[in-house]
């Protein structure tokens, strides 16, 4: 596997208010009800999720994007 660079910048955030803006945005968005004649996709680019270190606020965050949690 070839590994991007990894960030310079740090990115420092609090957890709990991107967490309280992701669900604010849930509430807001408008998906499409499930119906067996429409798919529903959504891509994510994972390059490196892998191999750069991430902290558990990074891991958090992640996975309420994803929907589930950890």
């Amino acid at each position: 596997m070839i590994a991007l660079p990894k960030p310079r910048t740090s990115w420092d955030y609090e957890l709990e208010d991107e967490l309280a803006a992701l669900r604010a945005h849930r509430e807001e968005r408008e998906i499409p009800a499930k119906a067996t004649s429409r798919l529903l996709m959504a891509t994510w680019n994972i390059a490196n999720l892998g191999v750069q270190k991430r902290r558990e606020q990074d891991l958090r965050l992640i996975a309420e994007m994803l929907g589930c949690s950890i």
